[in-house]
Order: C-alpha cells, then sequence, then structure tokens
C-alpha cells in the first residue's frame, strides 16, 4: 500500500515477448581492460506484435565507447550512449523497461536513482523513455588489476516528449 503510485499502477502480471536484435562492431585490444579501439552497439527490443504476449513496446539502444592509449599507459576512453522507448498500440511502455540512472548501463556517476530524470507528483522516480549519457575518462594504471581514475560524465533521462540534450546533469571525480 505504501508504494508509489507508478509502482501500484503496475500490479499484477503481465507477459512478454522480446526478439532483440543487435549489431556490434568491436576493435577493443582487450574486453576487459581496454587501451585502444572501439565498441559500437545499436540493438532493437521489439515487443509484442506478430511475437504475441501482452506487452507492446519498442527500446533502441545505441552506444559508441573509444579508447586512446596516451603517455605511461595512460588511456583515454570517450563513451556516448542514447536510447528511446516507447509502447504502441495504445500501450504504456511498462516501468521496468524504462531507463533508470544507478543501473549499469545507464550511469552519471555521483548520482543516485531518485536524482536524475522524470519523477511522478509524489518525487519518485519513473524512469525516463529517452536518455543521453556522454562520459570521458582517464585511466591512470597503478599495478596489474589497479588503476586510478579521472572521469566528467554528463546525461539525463527524460519523459516522453521532454528530450532536451541542453538539460544534462554532469558528475566529475
Amino acid at each position: 500500500d505504501g508504494a508509489p503510485q507508478n509502482i501500484q499502477d503496475q500490479t499484477g502480471r503481465s507477459t512478454s515477448s522480446v526478439i532483440t536484435p543487435s549489431l556490434t562492431w568491436d576493435t577493443r585490444d582487450n574486453a576487459l581492460n581496454p587501451s585502444r579501439g572501439f565498441y559500437n552497439l545499436l540493438s532493437v527490443d521489439f515487443a509484442g506484435g506478430p511475437l504475441g504476449a501482452e506487452n507492446k513496446f519498442y527500446k533502441t539502444v545505441g552506444e559508441t565507447n573509444w579508447y586512446y592509449p596516451l603517455v605511461s599507459d595512460v588511456v583515454l576512453s570517450l563513451r556516448g550512449r542514447l536510447g528511446f522507448a516507447e509502447g504502441y498500440d495504445g500501450q504504456e511502455l511498462p516501468l521496468y523497461e524504462r531507463f533508470f540512472v544507478g543501473t549499469q548501463a545507464v550511469t552519471i556517476r555521483g548520482y543516485q536513482l531518485d536524482e536524475v530524470g522524470p519523477k511522478d507528483i509524489n518525487g519518485d522516480p519513473i524512469g525516463g523513455n529517452s536518455m543521453i549519457l556522454l562520459s570521458g575518462q582517464l585511466r591512470f594504471p597503478i599495478t596489474q588489476g589497479l588503476s586510478l581514475v579521472g572521469f566528467i560524465d554528463t546525461g539525463n533521462l527524460y519523459d516522453q516528449g521532454q528530450f532536451d540534450p541542453t538539460r544534462l546533469r554532469t558528475g566529475v571525480g
């Protein structure tokens, strides 16, 4: 009973049948600790329609990551991520399919879940149906497997029809 209204609205059961075609292009020299190359991803989740089930939505995410070796094993990495999701055939995008800051893929370091993106009338986060994230990072290796990292992250989550890449939140550390 004490849950936010957006969670109460999702009470009950629903099913999703989702297909996710994706394209990746990966030239990194190391998948876990890259120092050069790039990783690009484009994926589209498509739910409902001919796949059946109750939920009908699509979600598109594009991401690019670039790694540049600098002096003395210092690595500059740049990342950009865009996403858009929407329900169709009169259905809303399920809450759990919206974008939330604080998940592994959607991070603006220095901010918590309830600090970025759309909120309901009670101030509870409802996630965004679109997102933009940009990040720059310098990695200074100290020992094998241990590095010091400096970063700047910027981005935001937006509700339907509210996308504005000039309204960004920024974290530095």
